[in-house]
């Protein structure tokens, strides 16, 4: 079994609920908020591990009570912290997100320490002893040049590469070293080369992508679930996946508890079609409870509600 390595951000997430986002030049009134550990990388760690993955994290916080606490976060969840770094110009990486009556959420982030991630952090990857059975996930909260080298430095080592493209961009000069490339249904268009208008369209394009870069593509699509074009055995094998119909509370961190569970599943050698299918129930479970963090399932909630 080989062990999960997330490369990325660590925020403060402030979370105002509302009954709708404020449009431009807009205020409406919020009934709560509330104060969450969060990050795109941060959550795909607490998501691995909370799944059973061996989870290291490497990141930067600030020197400020914001980022003592989320250390002592990754610590309650089992997450070993021991290469994330603590900036003394820089604060914690905050996020302000609304959410509203239907449980959709709309995010502003602030990077923060996030933004002084370089090779610096990248070799520590080498430094942990990663290498191939390990998995390497990275996000788009750092910068862009952080995370193609510890891309490409995680292909070198022979890791298995997770790449989930959020915020949403272009990054197809990127996927030479990928193995997992992970969207949702907005973040994709760019990387097809525009809009889609049906399923079957977007599974064809995905396949098209995948086979041009040699990597698997999984597209998620909320409460519709999730396609995908896996590139396995040097064949293309496409995927339509349903998600369980559930009581959707807040969807914050659904899709980053689908990469921490896929990540874990890889690191678990679990079948490419088995790991997709439990990712998707457990991005389903997170959405029934507030939070990015603390709403997301272990394995065994996920096999029960399966059960």
């Amino acid at each position: 079994m080989g062990e999960v390595a997330v490369l990325g951000s660590i925020n403060h997430d402030v979370i105002v609920t509302c009954d709708r986002a404020p449009r431009a030049g807009e205020t409406v009134h919020g009934s709560a908020v509330s104060f969450y550990p969060g990050g795109k990388g941060s959550n795909q760690a607490i998501a691995a591990a909370r799944f059973g993955a061996d989870v290291s994290f490497f990141g930067r916080v600030g020197k400020d009570s914001a980022g003592l606490s989320l250390l002592s976060n990754l610590d309650d969840d089992g997450v070993n912290r021991r290469y994330v770094r603590i900036s003394d110009s820089l604060p914690t990486g905050t996020a302000l997100i609304t959410v509203d009556r239907e449980g959709n959420n709309s995010i502003v982030v602030v990077s923060g320490a996030n933004s002084s991630m370089g090779s610096s952090d990248v070799a520590e990857l080498t430094d942990a002893g990663c290498g191939p059975n390990d998995v390497l996930v990275c996000q788009l909260e750092i910068p862009r040049e952080t995370v193609a080298e510890a891309l490409n430095a995680g292909h070198e080592l022979g890791m298995t590469t997770i790449l989930n493209a959020a915020p949403a961009d272009d990054v197809r000069d990127l996927l030479a070293v990928v193995d997992v490339f992970v969207v949702n249904e907005r973040e994709i268009v760019p990387n097809i080369g525009g809009e889609f208008s049906s399923r079957s369209e977007l599974t064809e394009r995905i396949a098209e992508l995948s086979a041009a870069y040699q990597c698997s593509t999984i597209v998620t699509l909320g409460a519709e679930g999730c396609v995908a074009a896996l590139y396995i055995d040097g064949a293309i094998s496409t995927l339509d996946l349903e998600v369980p119909d559930v009581e959707v509370v807040d969807g914050t961190g659904a899709g980053d508890t689908f990469v921490g569970v896929l990540a874990a599943c890889i690191a678990a050698g679990t079948d490419p079609r088995e790991s997709v299918s439990l990712a998707g129930i457990a991005g389903s479970l997170s959405t029934t409870r507030k939070g990015a963090q603390d709403a997301m399932p272990t394995r065994s909630q996920v096999e029960a509600f399966m059960a």
